[in-house]
């Protein structure tokens, strides 16, 4: 009779553990679309500039705004983090990323190199795929363009970049192009794009894809080289321009 009990009472243990585990992986799977959907707003508002470079993110605030309670928010700034949008220290909170010139010169070379390497790869690879991709993106940039609708130009300029590195099917090159990818996105929001600056890039973009449909790859990876590299000192400048003082 004892032994029975102690059976019966152990299985109910076990039982309750096996709910209380069920209830936690359906409530992390309910929880999870909101993180998702929080971290995809606030990433959209970081790169449309609705946030200041280097400015503190007020928890009570955004918990509200997002009306989300502090924990799933704080999975949020975690994300956000991994994508290098946000910086946190302790005793200061949590505050939009912002760079120096020696990190800019850095970042900079690094992309250099991953968006070369991307290129190469998906002009091998997917060559035909990618270079539907970049006309058709380049086909919309001009279009904006010549409408004047340059809030939009920053947008299909990051779409451009991307295209090598999603057509270069490479998980580690994809890795790599996330260090830097949304920083970069929210900086192109911050750059003031007079008409001189836009033809300059649409010609670079035109050049690139010439060079990718005559197979001449090292002179595309010529040319973005410089496109990436020409936009450096505009995006130092921005950065200084956008920073709050201390």
């Amino acid at each position: 009779m004892n032994q029975h009990i102690v059976y019966k009472n152990e299985g109910s243990q076990e039982e309750k553990a096996s709910v209380d585990d069920s209830k936690r992986r359906i409530l992390d799977i309910k929880r999870q679309p909101t993180v998702q959907l929080v971290a995809d707003r606030l990433r959209e508002a970081i790169i449309e500039g609705h946030f200041a470079i280097g400015e503190p993110l007020n928890e009570a605030r955004l918990a509200q705004e997002f009306n989300v309670s502090r924990t799933p928010l704080r999975e949020v700034f975690r994300i956000l983090e991994t994508e290098r949008l946000l910086s946190s220290e302790p005793y200061r909170g949590v505050r939009v990323f912002t760079m120096d010139d020696e990190e800019t010169e850095e970042i900079t070379a690094f992309r250099i190199h991953i968006e070369t390497i991307a290129l190469r790869e998906a002009a091998y690879l997917a060559k035909e795929p990618l270079l539907a991709n970049l006309r058709e993106v380049t086909a919309r940039i001009e279009t904006v363009v010549s409408a004047g609708q340059r809030d939009e130009f920053a947008a299909l300029d990051t779409e451009f970049h991307d295209a090598f590195v999603t057509h270069a099917g490479n998980r580690y090159i994809g890795r790599a192009f996330d260090i830097f990818r949304w920083r970069f996105a929210a900086l192109r929001h911050l750059l003031k794009h007079d008409e001189q600056v836009l033809e300059r890039s649409c010609n670079g973009h035109r050049q690139i894809i010439e060079m990718i449909a005559q197979d001449r790859v090292d002179d595309a990876c010529e040319i973005l080289r410089d496109h990436i590299q020409n936009g450096k000192n505009r995006f130092m400048q921005s950065l200084k321009e956008a920073v709050p003082p201390k």
